[in-house]
């Protein structure tokens, strides 16, 4: 997984096979809501084939996902009884990215969920472990390229509440 991680390669290149059934089944629908829906359901399936990984990984990224991103490395890798460097090494072999990555994607992720169900930019930085409010905006920004207020901008007044006040 560690080759993979930040490459965008032609399908074709990858599992030519499974490409050409996946490409003439999509090419089959005339919606693009229905092609959506069968493009995550066709990788889904796919990544379900995939072999595990190593219980140790996999015990390290349930973790990770338990914690919304919040468990230390360090913490991981001393339940494990590994070093720091071996842990890394295996998670980024067997995940994609490094432990500390997954988990600002964990949290990311997390603070969207929160966001969407309406919690002050405030609460949603504490609740998922950033620093401060620019903390966040910061990693929004890495990550989403915008910030949360401007993917979940503030509710407007109507004009007749503006008055009343």
């Amino acid at each position: 997984m560690r080759e993979l991680t930040n490459l965008v390669l032609p399908v074709d290149d990858l599992l030519p096979a499974w490409s050409r059934t996946a490409g003439e089944r999509l090419a089959a629908l005339a919606s693009p809501t229905e092609r959506l829906a069968l493009a995550e359901s066709l990788l889904a399936a796919r990544i379900l084939t995939a072999p595990p990984p190593d219980p140790p990984v996999l015990w390290a990224w349930e973790r990770l996902v338990a914690s919304g991103g919040s468990v230390s490395v360090a913490s991981l890798a001393g339940s494990l009884g590994w070093s720091h460097r071996h842990l890394v090494a295996r998670f980024h072999d067997q995940v994609g990215l490094t432990p500390k990555a997954s988990a600002r994607v964990i949290r990311f992720d997390r603070a969207m969920g929160l966001l969407r169900e309406g919690l002050s930019l405030s609460d949603v930085a504490a609740s998922c472990g950033f620093y401060d409010q620019p903390h966040m905006n910061r990693e929004f920004r890495a990550m989403a390229g915008a910030t949360p207020g401007q993917i979940r901008p503030r509710p407007q007044l109507s004009r007749g509440a503006d008055l009343a006040s």
